[in-house]
């Protein structure tokens, strides 16, 4: 889904990959590094788990534990479009029953949590989308002392056909900033929130280059008031088919105009921003895609002092021609200078799953992972958390085949003092002729961190959480 719209309302899970080209010996140098010592993954408890679709989107976690994540649960009485929104929280290490969020909104049951970012234990912003008879919508929500608050409709768009929070990024007790999506009958816009000492304000709509479709995929502020938000605008008419990569910088609660990115390598106008991680005011990384001349690639890009360089493509990325091949979609970085990055790469038809890192600003070459694993030529990185430079976790998937079934399975990857070592699967979630997911990681400390996704129990999809 690299270089397709971003459909609103849903949860962005893309698929990543790597180049086979890499030495297997990078591969295998990570065979050495240790395997953390996950948890039994944690089905998410409420009485509402029993339905169809179950799923957690995002966690967040302040401290080792001390979580919170969210997603969608369905409705065990209607059919599986029928959900809801939910969130359940861990203090000092023990997940309490989950909640619903935004269920008096929510009248068409089509709800869902898409995000969620903690500051602190118990203090944490989310999003997502909820439905009515005129459509779908999104929200904003806020937690405070461990206490989920009321639902908070995104209004003050239009005429909207559909809308959803998709980015969330808290860096206070009642400081975020959310991100969306929104469509209406002829166009596709974007909107920017924040929440200040608890308060939600009026959604600014994002406006990039007088362009008449515009999508914001990645968020992240370094302090409150001071953030990046990064997305793809397109250019032309729609028929044409052509997007930008562009990022806007706040600083000091403004919102600076937008600055289109990677142009020097996105000759075929086919590129978006798809993450972004800031660690200090000015200083952030971003990640995204672009289609140049050796097709679509991942590529990565950092701010220095408040100014964006030039985009670079993923080193060791195959050339390859295929629309549907390559890109970056995660990225995690600890301070200036030093961050790590997720995707995909296109080789011989397939994705492989790929990690790259940077050290003191400089991009190495991208690194295989899951080979272990992958026994069929598709696979990515969807997710990375660093908890300090050398210190990682990453979640992805890849295909493996069953009597001539193909399926898609999750995997969970393991970076100690700068080595990668084999993907594995959590305990649970072994491969089993169903499609199981990790959606989300968050590492506080190097040696804690949280997953949430979607695993099979007994023949039916349930949510589920997992830490160390």
């Amino acid at each position: 889904m690299h270089l397709d719209r971003l459909k609103v309302g849903q949860p962005r899970h893309v698929a990543v990959s790597v180049t086979l080209g890499v030495a297997i010996a990078m591969t295998l140098s990570g065979v050495a590094a240790a395997t953390p010592l996950w948890g039994n993954p944690v089905v998410v408890a409420g009485a509402f788990n029993n339905g169809p679709l179950p799923e957690v989107n995002s966690i967040s976690c302040a401290h080792a534990g001390d979580c919170s994540a969210g997603g969608a649960y369905g409705l065990p009485t209607t059919s599986e479009t029928h959900s809801g929104a939910f969130a359940v929280t861990e203090t000092t290490g023990t997940w309490h029953p989950a909640v619903k969020l935004a269920a008096a909104l929510d009248a068409a049951h089509t709800g869902a949590l898409n995000v969620v970012s903690c500051s602190s234990p118990g203090n944490c912003g989310a999003g997502g989308s909820y439905g009515n008879a005129s459509g779908s919508h999104g929200f904003v929500v806020s937690q405070t002392a461990g206490a989920w608050g009321t639902a908070f409709p995104i209004g003050h768009l239009g005429s909207t056909t559909s809308a959803s929070v998709s980015g969330m990024s808290c860096k206070g007790t009642g400081d975020c900033t959310a991100i969306g999506n929104f469509e209406t009958a002829t166009s596709a816009g974007a909107f920017v929130t924040t929440e200040s000492a608890g308060h939600w304000s009026v959604p600014r709509i994002v406006h990039a280059f007088n362009s008449s479709s515009v999508s914001l995929l990645g968020v992240s502020c370094a302090k409150p008031g001071d953030c990046s938000v990064g997305g793809d605008y397109e250019v032309g008419p729609s028929a044409a088919m052509k997007y930008e990569a562009f990022v806007i910088n706040q600083v000091n609660g403004k919102w600076q105009a937008p600055k289109e990115v990677a142009a020097n390598i996105n000759i075929h106008n086919m590129g978006y921003v798809g993450s972004l991680s800031c660690t200090k005011p000015g200083y952030c990384g971003a990640v995204g895609e672009d289609w140049g001349a050796n097709g679509p690639q991942g590529f990565t890009i950092g701010e220095v002092a408040g100014v964006w360089g030039s985009a670079a493509e993923v080193k060791g990325s195959p050339p390859d021609g295929n629309r549907s091949g390559a890109g970056a979609d995660a990225i995690s970085c600890v301070k200036p200078g030093y961050c790590t990055a997720g995707g995909n790469a296109n080789y011989s038809g397939g994705d492989k799953a790929y990690v790259v890192t940077e050290t003191a600003g400089v991009w190495g070459t991208l690194l295989l992972v899951a080979q272990n694993l992958n026994t069929l030529p598709n696979g990515a990185v969807e997710g990375l958390s660093c908890a300090s430079p050398g210190n990682c976790v990453g979640v992805g998937y890849y295909q493996y085949n069953v009597r001539l079934n193909s399926y898609d399975e999750d995997f969970v990857i393991t970076e100690a003092a700068g080595v990668w070592g084999p993907a594995f699967n959590l305990r649970g979630t072994a491969p089993n002729h169903d499609s199981n997911s990790t959606n989300s990681v968050s590492c506080p400390t190097a040696s804690f961190c949280g997953i949430g996704g979607q695993l099979t129990r007994g023949g039916k999809l349930r949510a589920f959480v997992s830490t160390t």
